[in-house]
């Protein structure tokens, strides 16, 4: 806890907010007394020693969610909640992206490898992307984009 505490610390300067060594101590000595247990005591102990003016509270409040969690239950089993015809769509399209695992391997590898894609990749892209004018120069920007989103 007391390292996540010090990364967050400093995320807190690199975003601006100046706070000196010793109410970085006084935190810690904050969070030692008042433990971690109640999450809000524990946001409002570090808010109270780490935040001096008002104009750094949002930025508090946007980085303390990143480091310490946002509070929100676990998901729930998703599947519980779907429809049959729901659940089988879903069931199909894991189905499906298992039978391409080696094809996903394949496009990773050469990803990460810095190679180009070959012209059958790339029209295999544009159509899935359901593009029918991948000739046409005046969406090239937006075609590019789905083609992206697509590999």
């Amino acid at each position: 806890m007391d390292n996540r505490m010090v990364q967050f610390i400093r995320a807190l300067r690199a975003a601006g907010i100046r706070i000196s060594l010793a109410e970085s101590v006084d935190a810690m000595k904050g969070v030692e007394a008042i433990g971690a247990q109640d999450r809000d005591l524990f946001r409002a102990t570090m808010k109270t020693t780490l935040v001096k003016e008002a104009k750094d509270q949002d930025t508090f409040e946007y980085y303390f969610p990143l480091f310490f969690g946002s509070g929100q239950p676990p998901m729930q089993n998703i599947p519980d909640n779907l429809t049959p015809e729901q659940q089988d769509m879903l069931r199909q399209a894991l189905q499906s992206l298992m039978g391409n695992l080696e094809s996903l391997r394949d496009l990773l590898r050469q990803m990460m490898q810095g190679e180009g894609f070959s012209r059958d990749q790339l029209d295999q892209a544009a159509q899935q992307s359901g593009l029918s004018q991948a000739d046409n120069m005046n969406m090239r920007n937006w075609m590019e984009r789905r083609m992206n989103r697509q590999l």
